[in-house]
C-alpha cells in the first residue's frame, strides 16, 4: 500500500472513532429518557440534548414527545426546552407538543413554551386552534404570545381578527399591545394603531409615582409599561419619517381628544412631524416621558400631570434579545413592531 495513503487512513481513525462514540452517546441519551430511568439521569439527558449542535439529535424527537406527556412537570419542562431547541437549530416547524405546552397545567412549562413559539417560520395545521385557545387562557403570558403568530398564519381568518379585536381590551398591557400590533399587521389600518401608540404611556400614569416599597409585581408592571412606551415612541418616530402626511391627519384628530395628556402628546408629535430639519422625531422632547417622581401643585389640584422631559430610558430596561437557551426565559413583547 502507498505509504502516503496509509498515513492518511491512520490520521482519519480518531475522527471515525469520535463519530462512532457520538452516535453511541446519542443512543444512550435517548434510552435515558425512558420513564423507568432515574429522574436525575433523564434530566441530564434532556440537558445534553438541548445543548447539542448535532443534527442527529432529531432522532430524539419521538422520545422527547413522550417526555412531554410525563406526570412530572420538571421533566415536561426540560423536554419542551430540548424539543424546541432541536427544532429551532434544525430549522424545523414549531413542534406540535411545544404549542400544546402553552396549555400545560404547570406555569414553568407554559413559560418555556411561550419563550419559543414565536421564533419559528412554520407551524403545524393545529396551530390556529391551539392559539385561539391560548387567547382565552387565564395566564397573561400565554395570551400575550398568541396574537402575532395568529397574524402570520391566519391573516385572512375573520374569527381570528374578531378574537384579536376583543383582546385589545384585555386587562394586561402586553396582551393589548400585541393584539393591536397583530391587527395592524393584518389590516394595515393606521389610525387605530397610531392612537394605541400615542396612548401607550397612559399605563405608566395609572401606576402613579414610583414608591420605595413597591411590590415586585408593581415593579415588573412599571418595567413592562416603560418598555411598551419606549417601543411606541420608536414606532412613532419611524412613522414620522415614512408616513408623515397620514400620521399628521390622525394626530390632528387627536387634538380633540378628551384627555389633556393625549392632546399634548399629539400636538408635540405633530410639531415634530412638521419639522424638516429635526434630528429626531420629537425635536428633543419625549412625549412618552415617565411621571415626575415629585408630585406637582398641578397634580395636587387635580389637573392632569404635565408632561416631563425626563427620558424613560433611565428607569426602563433596554429591550434585549431573548436567549431561549439561557436561564432568563422571558415573555415576548411586540413593542409596536408589526
Amino acid at each position: 500500500m502507498n505509504r502516503r495513503l496509509l498515513l492518511s487512513a491512520i490520521a482519519c481513525l480518531p475522527f471515525l472513532a469520535s463519530s462512532a462514540f457520538a452516535a453511541d452517546d446519542l443512543a444512550q441519551q435517548i434510552e435515558s429518557l425512558a420513564q423507568d430511568q432515574k429522574k436525575a439521569d433523564r434530566l441530564a439527558a434532556l440537558k445534553s440534548l438541548r445543548e447539542t449542535e448535532d443534527p442527529n439529535a432529531v432522532k430524539a424527537i419521538p422520545a422527547l414527545t413522550r417526555c412531554m406527556e410525563d406526570k412530572d412537570g420538571e421533566i415536561r419542562d426540560d423536554a419542551c426546552w430540548a424539543l424546541a431547541e432541536i427544532a429551532l437549530k434544525n430549522k424545523m416547524a414549531c413542534p406540535l407538543p411545544v404549542l400544546e405546552a402553552l396549555l400545560d397545567p404547570a406555569a414553568e412549562v407554559r413559560t418555556t413554551a411561550v419563550t419559543y413559539v414565536d421564533v419559528y417560520k412554520k407551524y403545524p395545521d393545529e396551530a390556529r386552534k391551539l392559539l385561539l385557545r391560548a387567547m382565552n387562557h387565564e395566564d397573561s403570558n400565554v395570551r400575550s404570545c398568541a396574537p402575532t403568530i395568529l397574524a402570520r398564519i391566519a391573516s385572512k381568518d375573520k374569527e381570528v381578527l374578531a378574537v384579536l379585536r376583543k383582546a385589545t381590551q384585555d386587562k394586561d398591557p402586553i396582551v393589548r399591545n400585541n393584539a393591536v400590533v397583530a391587527i395592524y399587521a393584518i389590516t394595515k389600518e393606521l389610525e387605530p394603531f397610531v392612537i394605541h401608540l400615542v396612548k401607550s404611556p397612559d399605563d405608566l400614569f395609572e401606576l402613579g409615582d414610583k414608591q420605595e416599597n413597591e411590590t415586585a409585581e408593581k415593579k415588573k408592571s412599571r418595567s413592562v409599561t416603560s418598555l411598551l412606551a419606549l417601543g411606541a415612541a420608536a414606532k412613532l418616530d419611524e412613522l414620522t419619517k415614512e408616513q408623515p402626511a397620514d400620521l399628521a391627519l390622525i394626530l390632528i384628530k387627536l387634538l380633540a381628544d378628551k384627555s389633556a395628556r393625549i392632546r399634548a402628546r399629539a400636538a408635540r408629535i405633530l410639531g415634530a412631524t412638521a419639522k424638516s430639519d429635526r434630528t429626531d422625531a420629537f425635536g428633543g422632547i419625549n412625549p412618552f416621558a415617565l411621571p415626575n417622581p415629585t408630585p406637582t401643585a398641578d397634580r395636587r389640584a387635580g389637573s392632569p400631570h404635565p408632561e416631563s422631559s425626563h427620558s424613560p430610558a433611565s428607569s426602563a430596561p433596554a429591550p434585549t434579545p431573548r436567549d431561549p437557551r439561557g436561564c432568563g426565559r422571558t415573555r415576548p413583547v411586540a413593542v409596536g413592531l408589526p
